[in-house]
């Protein structure tokens, strides 16, 4: 990475790959293309990848106002 000028050691390859799938996902893209897209096995795996990124939140339906 040093190459292209940046010397942070926090920022790896992965981390373009990171901001495309969240960018992606802010935009409007359907859960079923990412999963395709990250070769990711299940929807399971691609929902707990974006809850990771911060992206998906997990919620009850007894925390809900009705």
């Amino acid at each position: 990475m040093i190459r292209a000028g940046i010397e942070d050691k926090d920022v790896t390859m992965y981390s373009w790959k990171h901001t495309g799938n969240c960018n992606a996902y802010r935009a409007g893209a359907d859960i079923k293309a990412l999963q395709q897209q990250n070769r990711h096995h299940s929807l399971e795996m691609t929902d707990v990848y974006l809850r990771s990124m911060g992206l998906r939140q997990q919620w009850k339906l007894r925390d809900l106002e009705w």
